[in-house]
């Protein structure tokens, strides 16, 4: 869930990471649309008889497939079963751009490994994207698809321009370490007036608040590095929230509800630019 200028508090990621994730934007520009969208959130998804003709000594039977074998099987199996999901029906030029994609997964990984000097385990919100066993069993996962798929979309269907992006993506999320950070505590009285993820739309949707008035800029921003780890979170736990199948989609409410020239100081500029270049 990028390369726009966005306001210090606006939920990017990473202009590399957050750019492949669509999000349907709502905005309130009035006192009273505002106030109904913000403190009070509405609630919103063969066995064949032996011949007694003499012949050639049968072949020793192959050796049982080991645990790991059978349980790769199974999971591939598992996978071919489901049905697919809202979120995963592409067009013929589609697929064949995500194919394209996915065929270079093992050298992307491999590209990132190399430029962090260090093994990484590949995914993304929770899905990996290439099998630490070796086996094709994500090959069957139709989730990695639609994850490849927003790569592909946020680069106009150019799938070497997504291929560098996805590259970038995993590497900066380990320079980030977002496979950590929801892990991570911030300030409730700080920044539960800034954002947070709250309910679903019509559609299962996620749905996340944004806020950017009545802000105290000092406590929010004057600490850039928190704020930016506390908003990378928030992103994160929205991502978390889809399953990739039904829904891959998040929805943005952005309330400017008190907002004037006066709030958007220095410090509010700072971390909207730093926002904006993570």
């Amino acid at each position: 869930m990028a390369d726009a200028t966005q306001a210090a508090t606006d939920t990017v990621a990473s202009k590399n990471d957050s750019a492949a994730v669509k999000n349907d934007t709502v905005v309130f520009g009035t006192e009273a649309d505002a106030a109904g969208s913000s403190r009070n959130v509405p609630t919103t998804t063969d066995t064949s008889v032996p011949s007694p003709v003499p012949g050639p000594v049968p072949e020793a039977a192959p050796a049982p497939a080991s645990a790991t074998e059978d349980d790769a099987l199974a999971e591939s199996l598992q996978l071919e079963s489901k049905p697919i999901g809202k979120a995963q029906h592409f067009s013929e030029s589609q697929k064949e751009s995500i194919r394209k994609l996915r065929d270079q997964l093992p050298e992307i990984v491999k590209e990132a490994e190399d430029e962090l000097g260090k093994a990484i385990e590949p995914s993304l919100w929770g899905v990996p994207l290439v099998s630490p066993d070796g086996t094709d069993a994500v090959l069957r996962d139709l989730r990695v698809d639609v994850i490849l798929y927003k790569f592909i979309k946020a680069r106009n269907n150019d799938v070497v321009q997504a291929r560098e992006m996805l590259k970038k993506t995993l590497v900066w999320r380990v320079q980030f370490d977002v496979a950590n950070i929801l892990e991570e505590k911030f300030p409730e009285d700080v920044f539960s007036k800034v954002g947070y993820v709250y309910g679903h739309d019509r559609e299962g949707r996620p749905v996340t608040y944004n806020f950017y008035g009545n802000l105290d800029n000092a406590s929010v921003f004057g600490n850039l590095d928190r704020f930016l780890r506390w908003r990378v979170q928030l992103h994160e736990r929205g991502m978390r929230m889809l399953d990739f199948v039904d829904v891959a989609d998040m929805v943005q409410v952005h309330d400017y509800d008190g907002v004037g020239l006066l709030s958007y100081d220095k410090t509010a500029r700072t971390a909207s630019k730093a926002t904006v270049q993570l």
